[in-house]
């Protein structure tokens, strides 16, 4: 029966072995009466209380492993070791987590002799491999070499730093050998863990070591190849470290021949600008002189991109010029182009954007940004109305069918036919971008045009449908496998029963290895996520179902157990979310929405700007509000208390709903990006539909948020909602734009 009640919610029988392990797992009573037994033990560790959490234990082993793992973390190392060592008997599938405790428990007693078999265990271990590995290959490899065994050491590391962090592993494998001798393959190894691995704090001990090598081994110590200082330089840069590199790039000029020496110049001026020295970078970088064009083509971009910086327009424009004369296929002047576009896309200047876009796509064809500048083209064309629109929406179906805007040239398309009447082309449109986008929001609003009178019951193009469906257009459900085997199984029981055990680290150890190891992703995701709920933490559990479910919004709801897609979309707090929303006229719906994109339903959420809470309120705000209202004594702290937080957050909506005429779509934008800004968006054109207004939101960021608003609405209302609810994109009981209601009054269609 509890299985059975559990399968209601599942969707289909392919589904029934993922609903059974999910519904069968052991009750939550006896799981904290377990983990009240184990607080009560660490709190006052005694015979009694010992007894008590094996008593609550089923198995009784799961008991004592929670009683060995007190142990360990209370210092009791003795009892611990103890402990873990008839664990390993009783629990044999979790043998390599009591041999890990074990082995801890006696390097802390000073036994480190004893306890190099069972970290020699942990990382031969198979079937699974365990999580402990890299942990317990570095711990054997210090001990063999104090115990005087290098070349043991050096036999370890090198089978297993393909499995092992790279950077620990292959300092620790140069430590090895130069314990074992081998100083010039030891120097080797340190080198490569300072320049490859510059971002990591091995780097810093690789160069003690490099430099107490080189002078042991004089005219025997490998050279450091400048390709090699180069590439740390380029780490450095990335990993925001752009002064380190320029001062070491500096330093290494004397000894440069005249190539090496000319891109280490460049990347000195680079690393400037990255440092955000950009007066400094513009004179270095004007003061030299480059003979490699591809070298070259470089400092041309970074003097352009530091006059932009500086607003030095007229040098700006000298160096754009000079990239196009002299390198106009360069990668370099590309990203010299599009380095200020966001500025003239921000102040709606068209007339500067399209030829920056239009030069990307066409002169820069095999660029992955090629698809969004062709993107950019065409939505400012169509939205000026342009003759050549249509045929631009085209060629972004055909020529990008992979890119992200895809769905919103077949919305586009479809909205074209079916403005002339040419309905079975529209819908062909609209059901590619539909189904293969199902939870995307031009997905969302095909559907919408799908089940409208006017194409309810008309076929689908079937010369168009063959088009877009030999284009390769992402195929909805792939990735969606939740059928059970037997590694993920193994994993998912070790997991269960760690953290039954309360040792929750280890659990999620347990399982996130498993996902990048052998185990199914998509199964650890909702174990990962149902564990985080567990422990109170829901957004927790949101993140992880987001990060080990690939891409789910390319699924149909039959693609997945229903309890996937409640995870993925949970509705905390609805009894108050639903007050609080009918008190203020809102949809709560889109207001879960909004919610599960501000804090993914974490009360105390706080973003980089300080905005606190489910609705992300920021404590100014907050005081104005709770005065409006006549809340009790606001302080910042009740903007975690999800009942005031979603209070004023509902009122704070409905405000900008009102100053935005009932617009919902400028409503949404304005609540991500300011009501002011969304005011001025709403002036740069005469919208047909709501969606046209959200396409043209030149915030990346803002645009994607309204969208996703929009589509979490949708999936939450399927979800939660009546059966046949669906949301709709003109939500709201206003939903046409100023231009679009005055423009009725006047008897305009």
């Amino acid at each position: 029966m509890k299985i059975r009640r559990c399968w209601e919610e599942s969707i289909q029988v392919r589904w029934l072995s993922v609903a059974a392990m999910l519904c069968a797992m052991p009750a939550a009573m006896p799981a904290q009466d377990l983990a009240r037994a184990v607080e009560a033990y660490k709190a006052k560790p005694a015979a009694a209380t010992r007894a008590a959490v094996i008593k609550a234990a089923n198995p009784r082993a799961l008991g004592r492993l929670a009683v060995a793992y007190a142990d360990l973390e209370g210092r009791r190392m003795p009892e611990a070791l103890e402990g873990f060592l008839q664990v390993r008997r009783e629990l044999p599938h979790l043998s390599d987590h009591a041999d890990y405790g074990a082995a801890q428990a006696l390097m802390s007693l000073g036994r480190k002799s004893e306890a190099l078999p069972y970290l020699l265990s942990i990382a031969k271990a198979e079937r699974p491999v365990s999580p402990h590995r890299a942990a317990g290959v570095f711990a054997a490899s210090d001990i063999l070499v104090e115990a005087n065994e290098p070349a043991q050491a050096v036999s370890l590391l090198a089978a297993n730093i393909p499995v092992v962090p790279e950077a620990k592993g292959r300092y620790l494998f140069a430590g090895a050998l130069e314990a074992a001798g081998n100083a010039k393959a030891a120097a080797i190894e340190y080198q490569r863990v300072f320049f490859s691995q510059a971002r990591h704090p091995e780097a810093a001990k690789a160069a003690e070591a490099m430099t107490r090598l080189r002078t042991a081994l004089g005219a025997d110590y490998p050279p450091e190849m400048p390709g090699s200082w180069l590439e740390r330089a380029g780490i450095l840069m990335e990993s925001g470290r752009g002064k380190e590199a320029a001062a070491e790039l500096t330093a290494l000029l004397p000894s440069l021949t005249s190539g090496d020496r000319e891109r280490a110049q460049v990347r000195i001026g680079a690393a400037r600008y990255r440092a955000r020295d950009y007066a400094g970078a513009l004179t270095f970088l004007s003061g030299l002189t480059i003979k490699t064009p591809v070298l070259d083509a470089e400092r041309l971009h970074y003097i352009a991109e530091a006059a932009r910086r500086l607003d030095r327009t007229a040098e700006r424009s000298a160096a754009l010029r000079d990239l196009a004369a002299r390198h106009p296929v360069s990668q370099w002047r590309l990203d010299a182009l599009l380095g200020g576009v966001n500025g003239y896309l921000i102040a709606n200047q068209p007339e500067q954007y399209e030829p920056i876009y239009q030069a990307c796509y066409t002169t820069f064809a095999r660029d992955e940004r090629a698809g969004d500048c062709h993107w950019k083209y065409t939505w400012s064309r169509y939205l000026r109305r342009a003759a050549d629109a249509g045929t631009l929406l085209r060629e972004q179906v055909t020529q990008f069918p992979d890119s992200s805007d895809a769905p919103a040239a077949m919305y586009f398309l479809g909205r074209q036919h079916e403005q002339r009447r040419e309905l079975g082309h529209a819908r062909a449109y609209y059901e590619a971008a539909s189904s293969r986008f199902p939870n995307y929001y031009y997905g969302v609003i095909s559907r919408e045009r799908l089940a409208s009178p006017t194409l309810a019951r008309v076929k689908p193009d079937a010369t168009l449908s063959a088009e877009l469906a030999a284009l390769g257009l992402p195929e909805s459900g792939t990735g969606s496998d939740f059928e059970m085997d037997e590694a993920t199984r193994l994993r998912i029981r070790r997991g269960t029963q760690l953290a039954q055990a309360s040792i929750a680290d280890w659990a999620e150890l347990e399982l996130r290895f498993g996902a990048g190891a052998d185990a199914k992703r998509n199964l650890i995701g909702l174990e990962l996520a149902q564990m985080a709920i567990a422990q109170g933490k829901n957004a927790q559990g949101l993140r992880y179902v987001k990060a080990y479910s690939g891409p789910y919004l390319k699924w149909h709801i039959e693609d997945a157990p229903l309890k996937f897609w409640k995870l993925a979309f949970p509705l905390y707090f609805r009894d108050d979310l639903e007050r609080e929303s009918k008190a203020n006229s809102l949809d709560p719906y889109i207001v879960a929405g909004l919610i599960r994109q501000e804090s993914e339903f974490d009360p105390g959420a706080v973003s980089r700007a300080r905005a606190i809470g489910l609705t992300q309120i920021m404590p100014a705000t907050g005081r104005e509000l709770s005065q409006r209202l006549k809340l009790r004594r606001f302080t910042t702290a009740m903007l975690k208390e999800p009942e005031v937080n979603l209070k004023l957050g509902t009122y704070y909506l409905k405000r900008i709903l009102d100053s935005q005429q009932g617009f919902w779509v400028s409503t949404l934008a304005g609540y991500n990006a300011g009501p002011t800004r969304a005011k001025r968006w709403m002036t740069w054109a005469n919208y047909r539909e709501p969606s046209e207004f959200i396409e043209t939101i030149p915030f990346e960021e803002t645009r994607n948020y309204v969208q996703s608003v929009l589509r979490n609405a949708d999936v939450y209302r399927r979800l939660y909602g009546a059966a046949s609810a669906r949301v709709r994109s003109t939500v709201g009981a206003n939903n046409a734009s100023p231009s679009q209601r005055s423009g009725r009054a006047a008897g305009r269609p």
